[in-house]
Parts: structure tokens; C-alpha cells; sequence
């Protein structure tokens, strides 16, 4: 592994454990919505609405805004305890595995925001040239999001058929 991109998820895993708890403790939230057991309908509105979130903060990355939101989704990670109810343990043991996913991906949109920057500074500084630029995009476009979609795949099936009924199990 690149030892750049070591750097930039150990920094990007610091954000993202201060966002994380300032979610946690943040003021609870008045909503909290009833628990049922998800099918495979839920399933594909979790998968087309992650996706479709994902995408867009694929493309505003290319403005260098996307960490922005990012962040607010792992703060909203943080704080999605209170929307059920009960224990934030059971809630967040039975979420680990599809929320571990779900970080992936925001990890991976965080990266391609950073090295977009890095790919751009150094075409304009001529240290690149077009084709290296068109590479990287070619390179995000039929791998890195393709990728990136798939995870949200598995995240959304995980999160449906086991993730749903583990937090319905443990709550009884």
C-alpha cells in the first residue's frame, strides 16, 4: 500500500472517530422510529439512495467540497442510535458490519478527493500531463466507483438481511 494513502486513512480514521462521537453525544434526537423487519424492497431503496448519495459526492469532489459531507454522514453515524430507541451497544453492534462498509466507501471518496487535488496541482504545475490526468479519471471511473457501488451493494443487503434483524433480536 501506497505509504501516502496510509497516511491519509489514518487521518481521515481520526476525523472520523471525532465526528463519530460528537454524533454519539450529541443532544438526542426527538424521532425515534418504530422497528420492523426490512425485505428486499428496502434493500434496493438503501442501495439506489446510498449510491445515488455517493455518486454526487464523487462528482463533488471534484469541487473539494465532498469531506464536507462526508463528515456530516459519519456524524450522522454517530448519532443514528438515538433515531431507534435503547442501547446505543446493541444498536451499534448489530450496524458494525454494513457501517464498516458504508465508512469504506465515504474512506474511498475521501481519497479520490485528496488525489484529484494532488492530480491537478501537478498537471498545473506541469508535473503531469493530460494523459496522466485522463488516466486517473479513466482509472476512478471503471474501477474505483464501480468498486465503490458494489460495497454499497453488499452494505445494503447486510444491512437489510442481517444487520435489521439482529438489532430486532437483540432489542427483545
Amino acid at each position: 500500500m501506497n505509504p501516502w494513502h496510509k497516511k491519509l486513512i489514518l487521518i481521515f480514521s481520526v476525523l472520523s472517530l471525532i465526528f463519530f462521537f460528537i454524533g454519539f453525544f450529541s443532544p438526542e434526537s426527538t424521532d425515534i422510529h418504530p422497528m420492523y423487519k426490512l425485505g428486499f424492497g428496502d434493500a434496493c431503496f438503501i442501495f439506489l439512495f446510498n449510491t445515488i448519495n455517493i455518486l454526487i459526492m464523487f462528482a463533488i469532489s471534484l469541487l473539494g467540497i465532498s469531506p464536507i459531507f462526508l463528515f456530516k454522514f459519519i456524524f450522522g453515524m454517530g448519532a443514528g442510535w438515538q433515531s431507534v430507541g435503547g442501547s446505543p451497544w446493541l444498536y451499534y453492534a448489530a450496524s458494525l458490519i454494513h457501517g464498516l462498509l458504508e465508512w469504506i466507501v465515504i474512506l474511498i471518496v475521501f481519497i479520490f478527493t485528496i488525489e484529484h487535488f494532488q492530480f491537478l496541482i501537478s498537471y498545473f504545475m506541469k508535473k503531469k500531463n493530460a494523459e496522466q490526468l485522463k488516466k486517473f479519471y479513466f482509472k476512478t471511473c471503471v474501477r474505483t466507483v464501480p468498486l465503490a457501488v458494489f460495497i454499497l451493494l453488499i452494505s445494503a443487503l447486510v444491512e437489510v438481511y442481517i444487520s435489521n434483524r439482529l438489532l430486532i433480536f437483540l432489542s427483545k
